[in-house]
């Protein structure tokens, strides 16, 4: 948890550091191997880091929903499209949330389905009205989507 510190500040050399140091000091911990996988992808080895979340589900399934949540991003980020559909959708039937909406959205337009991309746009927008522009999804959009 301590290596999470430094993507605060910024600096993820260290973030990725002390995130493997964690690691090399306790590689049956959850948390650490979850931890790990999300600095992974600092450095864009998603695939890497997709072991490693796995690895956290696989030895915590009670607590998989918290490691899961991740998925939609971790694959959009891999340009998974399928993958990140179906977890978007696991996501959303668990958490109703409006930032599945939006993603949803943007994930179906992707894939030409613009009758479900425009509902999930309109599902979205009532729920956020504060967003009416794409400057505005910008300012709320994760980090990772941005460059997709």
């Amino acid at each position: 948890m301590y290596s999470r510190s430094f993507n605060i500040k910024k600096d993820l050399a260290m973030r990725n550091e002390f995130a493997k140091k964690a690691l090399d000091a306790n590689p049956s911990h959850p948390q650490t191997n979850y931890d790990y996988g999300l600095a992974l992808c600092n450095e864009k080895k998603f695939d890497e880091a997709l072991i490693y979340i796995n690895k956290a589900i696989d030895m915590d399934p009670a607590n998989k929903d918290r490691f899961e949540g991740f998925l939609p991003l971790l694959f959009m980020a891999m340009r998974d499209t399928e993958n990140s559909l179906k977890w978007l959708l696991k996501m959303s039937e668990r958490d109703s949330h409006s930032r599945y909406l939006g993603w949803l959205s943007c994930v179906y337009a992707h894939i030409d389905d613009l009758d479900k991309a425009s509902d999930y746009l309109k599902r979205f927008l009532d729920e956020r009205p504060e967003i009416k522009t794409l400057s505005d999804y910008r300012k709320v959009a994760p980090a990772i989507a941005k460059n997709l």
